[in-house]
């Protein structure tokens, strides 16, 4: 037979649950008041503020210029945007990559910038642009004039920019920082000639479409030629080597030649810096 239990033995302890249940609510309570009254004083206070915008991997143009890009100011609200609608507004620009911004500590923001490698320079009219590898162009900033990398010139119809930045990209790495300048030079015969000016002192005759399959061979090329003597590489069509004197006459030495070249460079690399 069942125990019979009195209700007044089970008052005591339903009195206990109660009091948890209770207890427990007036704590719920408590903390809900507690976060709302944080929460309202963390965004009444300084530190729901912007106080430092951090740039990282900018090279092609300035911090100040992306966080201007960003739209981004001190003083501003840390919750007041939208990350990546940022990200999208920095990679609208030509010479940005990658984009990533974060909320770093309490009230700092990160923007880290990823740009697109630089193939060569542009010249035109005695400015210089940066040829970048997705295939547009951005100025280069005339107080820090090194131009370490090929100069173009000539290339002033878009389609046939389009695809030597393409032979560019696809040339071996080892290969780029050898050239110095290489001018469009089309002909009747050819729409596509290429006139290269090689560090070494050589030059290279070649064509834009077999551009960077050819240029691939010339340090084997080179290896050929006799010590002290440059001349003309022709890779247009086969390979073949003409000493200056055979391509420009006897009276312009090969020291003369190159000297001459390298002192034309030189020339527009002042002018730009004065």
């Amino acid at each position: 037979m069942d125990k019979i239990i009195d209700i007044e033995e089970r008052i005591p302890t339903l009195r206990e649950r109660r009091k948890k249940r209770t207890n427990r609510k007036f704590f719920l309570l408590i903390f809900i008041f507690l976060f709302t009254l944080t929460g309202l004083l963390y965004f009444q206070s300084d530190f729901s503020h912007i106080s430092r915008i951090h740039v990282d991997g900018a090279s092609l143009n300035s911090n100040e210029a992306y966080i201007e890009k960003s739209g981004l100011e001190n003083g501003m609200s840390m919750w007041g945007f939208r990350a990546g609608a940022i990200e999208k507004t920095l990679m609208s620009s030509n010479e940005v990559k990658e984009a990533t911004v974060k909320r770093g500590w309490i009230n700092e923001i990160s923007i880290s910038i990823k740009e697109w490698d630089r193939l060569a320079f542009i010249e035109k009219d005695g400015e210089y642009m940066h040829l970048l590898e997705n295939g547009t162009t951005f100025p280069q900033k005339q107080k820090d004039m090194i131009l370490d990398a090929p100069i173009l010139s000539g290339f002033s119809e878009q389609h046939i920019l389009k695809r030597m930045t393409k032979e560019l990209q696809d040339m071996p790495s080892d290969i780029l920082p050898l050239i110095s300048q290489i001018r469009y030079t089309p002909n009747k015969q050819d729409q596509f000639s290429l006139q290269i000016f090689m560090n070494d002192g050589n030059e290279v005759r070649a064509l834009i479409p077999s551009l960077s399959e050819k240029m691939k061979y010339y340090p084997s090329i080179v290896t050929q030629i006799p010590t002290g003597q440059y001349g003309v590489i022709d890779l247009e069509v086969g390979s073949f080597f003409s000493p200056y004197q055979e391509v420009y006459g006897p009276d312009l030495p090969d020291e003369d030649l190159v000297e001459g070249e390298e002192a034309e460079v030189n020339e527009e690399q002042q002018e730009n810096e004065e």
